[in-house]
């Protein structure tokens, strides 16, 4: 990335395992939308009604970027439908019968051929990716981030070390 341009992100904050710990033993997370009574349809027709709003089809699809990110790019080099999630809170939450979201999960997004190819042109020409490059993306073998050095086994056992000693959940 340094070649193309793109700034190198070496002073960018962030922990080490010494301070993700101190904070994980030391602060609750209060997680306060967890407190707040929401219903989608309900938010739905208030911006309808009062804000003159109108649905523009998927969840994030407000934004190019990331309408061909949800249901372009994950799906097709992941296999990874953001939808599921997304109708699964709902059929949790009581906005959505199961049976439902699966007619849904069956359906392709509505997304056309044409836009999805501007919007792919459009977000390759500002991430000043060209089309060779994306394909040579694309076409990559898919890695996860156990493919590269991290520190995530032991993430997961300070947090259940806290659970266990401190009985809150974080």
């Amino acid at each position: 990335a340094k070649g193309r341009g793109v700034p190198i992100l070496d002073k960018y904050p962030h922990f080490n395992l010494a301070q993700y710990g101190y904070y994980m033993l030391r602060f609750n997370k209060v997680r306060l939308l967890n407190y707040v009574d929401y219903s989608k349809a309900g938010a739905i027709e208030l911006l309808e009604r009062e804000f003159d709003w109108n649905y523009y089809g998927g969840k994030h699809f407000e934004s190019r970027f990331t309408k061909f990110f949800q249901s372009y790019y994950l799906p097709l080099k992941f296999g990874y439908d953001k939808r599921r999630a997304h109708l699964a809170s709902l059929v949790v939450g009581g906005e959505m019968q199961r049976e439902d979201a699966l007619v849904q999960m069956e359906t392709p997004y509505a997304y056309p051929l044409e836009q999805m190819l501007e919007d792919r042109d459009y977000i390759l020409k500002k991430l000043d990716i060209s089309l060779a490059e994306w394909e040579g993306i694309m076409s990559a073998d898919t890695k996860t981030e156990d493919d590269y050095k991290n520190n995530k086994k032991l993430i997961g056992a300070l947090t259940a070390m806290r659970r266990t000693l401190i009985g809150k959940s974080i």
